[in-house]
This record gives structure tokens, sequence and C-alpha cells, in this order.
């Protein structure tokens, strides 16, 4: 499993990597989200830190078998990836962001900002797991899975995203559905082969 935009890595059920912001650029976030009054996801190890609305439609999906705690972002030791749900002025959030050594992710449709450690990606989650390029079929709906993408065999957007589009080898509507046919389609594709 690749999770958090690359930062988290687990095999066989057991975390085998997870990789943080270093000390100086955790500080500098956790400034700058008091400084533009931002609510947001924090990700840690395993804890978390949430100040968005309870009906964000995030919350919904994080920590669904509530394993984990919603701590203050104080107590987390490690800052993994930050999700900026809302802030006084995102636009000058985002020119303070990339300053920084970070990733940015900005998803349009939900308006929220993504950020991870430099370097980290999807793609680069797939490599520590021992995924070559050109081996393996990729399923993804949003910027953050571009990179991932261009190293893929093949690759399927999921629902409607303008450059994640240009990149995919092909589309599919984001019903539950429509994705498990597909996947179905491919791995019979796989079997004759």
């Amino acid at each position: 499993m690749v999770g958090g935009n690359g930062a988290f890595i687990a095999k066989d059920g057991e975390v085998i990597s997870t990789i943080h912001f270093d000390s100086q650029t955790s500080d500098r976030i956790l400034k700058l989200i008091e400084e533009f009054e931002a609510t947001c996801l924090i990700d840690s190890h395993w804890d978390y830190a949430y100040s968005g609305s309870h009906d964000h439609p995030i919350r919904r999906n994080v920590d669904p078998e509530q394993r984990a705690k919603n701590v203050s972002p104080s107590e987390l030791d490690e800052l993994v990836k930050v999700v900026f749900l809302s802030s006084l002025n995102g636009e000058q959030l985002i020119e303070q962001l990339h300053r920084m050594p970070v990733v940015i992710y900005k998803h349009g449709q939900e308006d929220i900002i993504d950020i991870s450690p430099k370097g980290v990606n999807k793609w680069t989650g797939l490599q520590r797991l021992g995924v070559e390029p050109q081996q393996f079929i990729a399923f993804g709906n949003d910027a953050n899975d571009i990179e991932m993408f261009r190293q893929s065999a093949h690759s399927v957007c999921v629902a409607e995203h303008i450059a994640l589009g240009e990149v995919a080898t092909e589309r599919v509507g984001n019903g539950e559905e429509q994705i498990v046919r597909k996947i179905m389609k491919l791995a019979e594709g796989l079997r004759s082969t």
C-alpha cells in the first residue's frame, strides 16, 4: 500500500517506511496554519490533527474505524502530510509554500491545498515496494497521481481531471460499478496474455 501521496509505505500489513517533513519545515507549516487561520488535516505516523468542519468530505474518510486519535498539531511527533481545507488567503498561502521544500498539489474541485515532503509522490512510494516502471496499472483521480501515471504501463483516470486525463491511457466514470468493471476487464486482459 502506498498512502499519503507516497509518504506511507506498507507491505504485508506492516508499515515499512514513513517520510516526514524535517523539523524546520514542520515548524514553518505550523506557523503558516496560525498566520493564515487555516483549517487543515495533518497526518502523522498514526495520529492526526483535524481542524475543519465535521461535515467536510475529507473528514468522513479520515480514520473510519477510529483507530487513531485526533490531537492538536503540537501533539504530533512528526508531520507527514498536510491538507489545507481553508485559509484567510489561499493564494498568499501557496506563495509561502512555494518557498519551502514541499510538493504542492492544488485540488481544484475540492478547493484544497495538499502538501508532502519534497521528493515524495506515489511513484517514489511504489519504487520503495520494488515496483518497476511500465510494470503496473494505475488508477487515480487527481494531480497527485500524475507521476505514477507517467511510469505505469496503463493508467485509468477516474472521473474528470484535465491534467491527469492528459497523461492517462483511458478514463472511467467515478461510479463504483464502473471502476470494478474496468478492473475486471483489465485483469482478464492480463490473464489472457
